[in-house]
């Protein structure tokens, strides 16, 4: 794991943890990402959405659950197999399209740190990254003791 990804794995919503209050309710929140040579903590100017919207939600469900009963309609005719060929179809369907949105808190996540990652530099000697803090003059703290 690269130093940047480092960074990039201490992303997390103000308010601690996975901030149960804004995901249950889609609030949008700040992240804060920490940089790991000096354990600084640099926060987000945007905030990000937590969760699907409701509309978004109830659109998955219904397109799933739409798509689910065409199936069992046309499969769940077929003697003996039918109804568990139409129900892994079902789920199959169910999984595609809530795999093809995504899960909102690491795109919220994915999309803070590019927010946020130029404000961490990449030391020239070595290539790990820090804040503007850890790395002057294009060296960073572990290079600069190395002399």
């Amino acid at each position: 794991m690269s130093n940047l990804e480092m960074i990039k794995s201490t992303g997390a919503p103000l308010g601690g943890g996975t901030s149960q209050a804004a995901m249950l309710t889609g609030m949008k929140t700040k992240f804060s990402f920490m940089c790991v040579k000096c354990q600084a903590k640099y926060e987000t100017e945007k905030e990000y959405a937590m969760t699907d919207n409701i509309g978004k939600t109830v659109l998955k469900q219904s397109a799933s659950s739409g798509i689910s009963n065409l199936l069992y309609s046309l499969l769940g005719r077929i003697p003996v197999v039918g109804s568990i060929i139409s129900s892994m179809a079902g789920s199959a369907v169910y999984s595609a399209v809530n795999a093809s949105s995504g899960n909102q808190f690491e795109i919220s996540k994915e999309e803070a740190f590019e927010e946020i990652k130029g404000k961490f530099m990449q030391c020239t000697k070595c290539g790990d990254f820090g804040c503007a803090a850890c790395v002057k003059d294009g060296i960073c703290p572990t290079c600069r003791q190395a002399g």
